[in-house]
């Protein structure tokens, strides 16, 4: 545990202007898209769904590119996945690779805790107030804003575009993976925000049915009868809320960092011998049918697999590592908490116009103070984590079992489905990952 505390200093020491930097151009970008989305939604609800992506992306790129300045401190990084010397253009596409693999568990996780909802409320604002100085149009604005046919042609037309260039990238300029990252950040931001939707009003409805009312009456005459019972059910929930609410975040972070740096070493998996019946069945089908089921497979194994090898990664941790890092994350968040109370202090008492015009500058301060420490801590743990997997996979094969960086059983089933044509490209391969997201 230790090792955390002194990778996390290296990480502050070598690179620490660096972050601070990052952080300053992804939160400007952040705040300068998010009053462009407000604006341009005063006018068009369909042209938000084109900006208001972006801002979110902003915050991507600005964690990427964090987590891959930290890279070279990393000493269980670097050792399993030496970057060496790099081209320019090997660095934005190791960059432009990162950023691709993130964005589904990045874009989930905004929306899950509750970020999105904060930008778009902020844009519905600045949208509002638009429209009321008669600045915007009355009809079809963000306030107006419906899943209608033309929003739905979008989120498709984006999808099969982002399938066509993963198809033919290879032969395509380097360039071309800037529209491809705006492609993939338009669909999955558009089905997020759209199953939200979705899963509220089936939420209502479940929650409407009579066995469901039936249920909560019943529990009620529990706890009414029955007050121990209601007691310690409330302390399990109370207990249960309080450890999501440490936990859930703090996990999502090192997890999303996982898909970033990427995994360079084949993690030990149980066999799945139902897998291997499939790929059994598949050799009857016709060559045609067979050759669209492992296109299909192969991408969206590009996509899964980098988020099933950080997810690995953190099961090898161990619950101590994990817990250590969840401590950290809280000292972190006091800290942080205590900054954004204190810094404004310093500046002592002032008219209500002088803060709301130096405010937004003087909140950026804790933040460019806590944000670098904590990407050094992620990047500090994910390396230890990192670290904890390969002295693991290291006394299996000390013990006769599995060689550390060997492929599992599933691994080998898998490989059944690429005995015609490969599943995943090459710069996919889970063994090549790690390198090609390094930006030296």
């Amino acid at each position: 545990m230790l090792a955390v505390l002194r990778t996390w200093g290296r990480v502050l020491v070598m690179h620490g202007p660096a972050l601070v930097a990052a952080y300053v151009i992804g939160h400007t970008a952040h705040y300068i898209l998010i009053w462009v989305s407000g604006f341009v939604g005063a006018y068009s609800s369909f042209a938000l769904v084109l900006v208001a992506p972006l801002a979110v992306l902003s915050k991507l790129l600005a964690f990427v590119a964090m987590m891959l300045i930290t890279r070279d401190s990393l000493p269980h990084l670097s050792a399993a996945a030496p970057t060496g010397e790099q081209t320019p253009l090997e660095r934005r596409v190791g960059f432009s690779e990162a950023v691709l693999s993130s964005v589904i568990p990045f874009f989930a996780f905004y929306y899950a805790a509750g970020f999105f909802r904060e930008d778009l409320s902020r844009i519905l604002t600045i949208s509002q107030e638009q429209v009321f100085a008669g600045d915007g149009s009355e009809t079809g604005n963000a306030l107006q804003f419906q899943v209608n046919p033309s929003i739905l042609a979008l989120l498709l037309g984006c999808f099969v575009l982002k399938q066509v260039w993963e198809k033919a990238k290879d032969r395509l300029p380097s360039w071309t993976r800037i529209p491809a990252v705006y492609l993939d950040v338009v669909w999955v931001l558009v089905v997020i925000y759209g199953a939200s939707a979705y899963t509220i009003a089936f939420t209502d409805w479940v929650q409407s049915r009579a066995v469901v009312q039936w249920a909560v009456d019943l529990g009620d005459w529990v706890a009414v009868t029955v007050p121990a019972v209601a007691a310690v059910w409330e302390v399990a929930a109370q207990v249960v809320t309080t450890v999501l609410n440490l936990s859930v975040i703090s996990l999502a972070w090192l997890l999303i960092a996982g898909v970033v740096f990427g995994e360079a070493i084949a993690a030990q998996r149980p066999a799945m011998a139902g897998l291997s019946r499939v790929t059994n069945r598949l050799e009857h089908l016709a060559p045609t049918t067979r050759r669209r089921l492992r296109d299909t497979a192969g991408l969206a194994g590009s996509r899964i697999e980098p988020i099933l090898q950080a997810t690995t990664l953190l099961i090898h941790a161990g619950p101590i590592r994990i817990a250590f890092y969840l401590l950290l994350s809280q000292v972190w968040l006091f800290a942080d908490q205590a900054l954004a109370a204190g810094i404004p202090r310093l500046f002592g008492p002032h008219e209500w116009d002088w803060w709301v015009m130096f405010l937004p500058f003087i909140a950026l301060i804790p933040a460019m103070i806590s944000e670098p420490i904590r990407i050094a801590l992620i990047a500090a743990a994910y390396d230890d984590a990192l670290g904890a997997m390969k002295a693991g996979g290291t006394s299996d094969a000390a013990r006769g079992g599995m060689p550390a960086g060997g492929t599992s059983g599933a691994a080998d089933d898998a490989s059944a489905l690429s005995q015609d044509e490969p599943a995943f490209s090459q710069d996919e391969a889970p063994g090549q990952r790690a390198k090609s997201t390094s930006t030296g």
